[in-house]
C-alpha cells in the first residue's frame, strides 16, 4: 500500500509539472498570437488609404509604435495618448491627469489593443492650443467627417427624440458619450459635436450655451453588441450617421452658426461611454462617398469588423 500510494504522489507531481508546462505554453501562444496580431495591423496601417486624403487633422490609433510616450503593458492607465496624423509635423496629441485615466488593454477588439473607458468619469482629451484645437476658434467647422472603432459593453444608453430645437437642453442623462460634445469659445456662435454610444444606438449631439440639441439619432434596438466602425459625415451642418458603411442616419440640419468636432475622448460633461476605443480619424472637411468606403474597409480589414 505505501508503494502505491508513494507512486501516486509520483503521478500527481508528474501531472502538476506538465499542467504548469502547458498551462506557460498557452500563455506564451497567446502572448505570441497578440504580437502578430498587432505586426498585421500595424502593416495595414502602413498601406491605408487614410494618409492619401487630404485635411487629416487628428488621427488616434492605440496599434501605432508611436501612439503612446513609452512602452505600456496591459492594463496600465493611460496619460496621453499621441496623434500620430503624418500630415501635421506639431501633433495634436491627448491627454488627462489625475485618476480619471482609461486604460491600455492589450487584447481588447478583435486581438488588437484599446483603449478602456469606465463609463464614469475617464476622460483623455486633445490639448488646447494645438493645430485641431486652437484657443482663438475652431479651425474645422460645419464640414468633417469622423470615424472611429470602438467597442461597446453592454451598456444602453438613453434614447432622445431627434430635434434641431435653439432652445432644446436634451443629452444631459442617460446618455454614454463616447465624444464629448463640448462647450468651447463661449457665447452662442459655435457648439461642440458629440457622439453617445450605447449597444442601442448612436446619437449625435450638439452642445452650445444653454443648448443641447439631438440632431441625429439611430435607434439601434440593442444591435451594436459588437467591435463597430462609426462614422459622423457633417456636411453644411447636417450629420449622417453611417455603421459597419452603412447609411444608418441622416440628421436634421443644425441651426447654430459653426459646428465643430469634438476634442474630449471617453466621456463628456454630461456621460461617460463604457466600453473600448481602438482608433479615431478625424478630416476637417466632408469626406467624399468613395473615399470615406475606402478608409471604412481599411478598418474592418485591420480590426476584424465586417463592412457593407
Amino acid at each position: 500500500m505505501k508503494l502505491k500510494r508513494a507512486f501516486s504522489l509520483i503521478e500527481l507531481s508528474i501531472v502538476t509539472l506538465v499542467i504548469g508546462i502547458l498551462i506557460a505554453g498557452g500563455m506564451q501562444g497567446t502572448s505570441l498570437y497578440v504580437k502578430m496580431k498587432l505586426a498585421a495591423a500595424r502593416s495595414i496601417t502602413q498601406s491605408s488609404p487614410a494618409n492619401g486624403v487630404a485635411d487629416l487633422v487628428l488621427w488616434l490609433d492605440t496599434t501605432s509604435e508611436a501612439a503612446f510616450p513609452t512602452n505600456i503593458d496591459d492594463q496600465n492607465p493611460v496619460s496621453t495618448w499621441n496623434d500620430t496624423n503624418p500630415q501635421q509635423i506639431n501633433k495634436s496629441n491627448a491627454t488627462t491627469s489625475g485618476t480619471a485615466r482609461p486604460l491600455y488593454v492589450a487584447n481588447a477588439i478583435n486581438g488588437l489593443p484599446a483603449l478602456k473607458c469606465d463609463g464614469v468619469d475617464d476622460l483623455i482629451s486633445v490639448t488646447a492650443g494645438t493645430n485641431y484645437y486652437p484657443i482663438a476658434a475652431p479651425s474645422n467647422t460645419n464640414n468633417f467627417t469622423i470615424f472611429v472603432v470602438a467597442y461597446p459593453d453592454a451598456v444602453i444608453h438613453q434614447i432622445d427624440a431627434q430635434t434641431n430645437n435653439v432652445g432644446d437642453a436634451n443629452g444631459t442623462a442617460g446618455q454614454k458619450y463616447i465624444f464629448g460634445a463640448s462647450l468651447g469659445y463661449g457665447g452662442t456662435d459655435f457648439v461642440g459635436a458629440g457622439i453617445s454610444l450605447g449597444t442601442n444606438g448612436v446619437s449625435v449631439y450638439e452642445h452650445g450655451s444653454s443648448y443641447m440639441a439631438p440632431l441625429a439619432v439611430y435607434n439601434g434596438s440593442n444591435g451594436l453588441s459588437a467591435p463597430v466602425i462609426i462614422t459622423l459625415n457633417y456636411k453644411n451642418k447636417t450629420p449622417t450617421i453611417f455603421i459597419n458603411g452603412t447609411s444608418v442616419r441622416v440628421g436634421l440640419t443644425s441651426l447654430k452658426n459653426s459646428v465643430f468636432p469634438p476634442v474630449q475622448f471617453c466621456s463628456g460633461a454630461y456621460g461617460a461611454f463604457s466600453g473600448k476605443i481602438g482608433e479615431i480619424i478625424i478630416y476637417g472637411k466632408l469626406i467624399p462617398a468613395a473615399k470615406r468606403a475606402q478608409i471604412e474597409k481599411y478598418l474592418g480589414k485591420k480590426w476584424g469588423i465586417k463592412v457593407a
